[in-house]
């Protein structure tokens, strides 16, 4: 099937109803058969994602030139033209319904604390708990796959299908980072070092990156940026667990979504805000040496993260801020002086692999350059204003015209 569906003719004659699609959700329990299952279902993304390029690329009916992909003779009058969504997601009829159960189900079957609904029973709840450190290779290699294409999937929506989703793929993919972070007090094995990534809890992490990265563009930006907030409120709060948790790996998570999401992100709520600056200084001062690396690897993302929450790097971008926003631009000008002569390699190789954020915080450092120039100079006029005026105060008021000198020698 996989090499079948490898073929763009055939790809889109599957792609052509989502029946034969639905067909191939399995529900075997050998590991081996639901990796065909979700291979197969990438090979479906995949010509799905095929056939609605060619529909944007041309207008089929209108009869426009064929497209290089593929002869028009050989195509299907009818191709998946993706955009689903904006009536809802409908159940049996889309298919991104039966990806999103794909993906449910694959791993659920591999990590069943990821659905509350079993975890809600207290009597349950110790039978579906299982351990990432417990896992077979070929569970994390399953389970790497089924996020791989669950983040995917908004790809076959609308601006509005997409909000749908969205909210359903944040909570797996923050349950897989809750997972990863949770220590195993009972395991054999001894405890890995802090920070420590799993072959899942990197697999998460890239999948979030992805999703924080592409922000949409037309009126839904508002609902997604809330969405956004709310999973890095969520990660945030993970660290309040009663559970043993490594909060390395959950500071790296939100250090990842801050990095590549809008400023509006991080700056709109103020309480996610302190709390990720809580987070960060106390891993700093963590007796571990292992977060806190000789090399500091975690360089990269907080200079990222810090020439985001540069406001302004002009004169009237700074009038157009409030008192707050005028608090944060000081506070990442602050940090990253500080970062940049303590890490200097580091921070020098971030910011040329990154030109847009060096020429940001080159306009930033000018601009406070400037600013310092201009206030040494009102400090400059207001000394000698003050000067002046105090000279002249001490000088007499009224001056006397006639000298009373003699009068007084006389009288002596």
């Amino acid at each position: 099937m996989v090499n079948l569906l490898n073929l763009t003719a055939r790809g889109q004659k599957i792609g052509k109803g989502s029946e034969a699609s639905l067909r191939l959700i399995l529900t075997r329990d050998n590991l081996a058969t639901q990796q065909l299952c979700v291979d197969c279902a990438h090979a479906i993304l995949d010509a799905a994602r095929c056939s609605i390029r060619i529909n944007a690329s041309e207008d089929i009916e209108n009869g426009n030139l064929p497209s290089p992909i593929t002869n028009s003779d050989d195509r299907p009058r009818n191709l998946y033209s993706g955009g689903e969504g904006d009536d809802g997601i409908a159940q049996g009829t889309t298919l991104t319904f039966a990806m999103m159960e794909l993906c449910l189900c694959v791993m659920v079957r591999q990590m069943p604390q990821i659905n509350s609904a079993q975890m809600k029973s207290k009597s349950l709840a110790p039978l579906h708990m299982r351990r990432f450190g417990r896992l077979p290779v070929e569970s994390a290699n399953l389970i790497r796959s089924g996020i791989q294409l669950l983040v995917n999937v908004p790809s076959l929506c609308s601006s509005n299908g997409r909000l749908i989703i969205l909210p359903s793929i944040l909570y797996l993919i923050i349950g897989f980072i809750r997972e990863s972070a949770r220590v195993d007090e009972n395991s054999v094995v001894p405890d890995l070092p802090p920070g420590h990534l799993t072959t899942v809890a990197t697999t998460a992490l890239q999948a979030l990156r992805n999703l924080a990265s592409t922000p949409p563009t037309d009126a839904t930006l508002s609902s997604w940026v809330t969405m956004m907030q709310s999973a890095l409120y969520s990660i945030l709060l993970l660290c309040d667990g009663e559970y043993r948790k490594d909060e390395c790996v959950l500071m790296l998570s939100c250090v990842v979504l801050a990095s590549v999401a809008p400023r509006q992100v991080v700056l709109g709520h103020r309480e996610s805000f302190h709390r990720l600056v809580r987070l960060i200084r106390g891993q700093l001062n963590s007796e571990h040496p292992q977060p806190v690396f000789p090399e500091f690897s975690l360089v990269s993302l907080l200079t990222q993260s810090l020439c985001r929450l540069l406001c302004a790097t002009t004169a009237d971008e700074w009038r157009l801020l409030s008192q707050p926003a005028r608090r944060v631009h000081e506070f990442a000008m602050q940090r990253l002086n500080a970062v940049a002569p303590a890490w200097p390699a580091e921070f020098k190789q971030v910011l040329a692999s990154h030109p847009t954020l060096k020429k940001r915080l080159e306009n930033a450092l000018l601009f406070q350059s400037s600013r310092q120039v201009q206030a040494q100079q009102v400090a400059k006029a207001k000394a000698v204003a003050e000067t002046k005026t105090v000279h002249l105060s001490q000088q007499p008021t009224i001056k006397l015209t006639m000298d009373f000198n003699a009068f007084g020698k006389a009288a002596s």
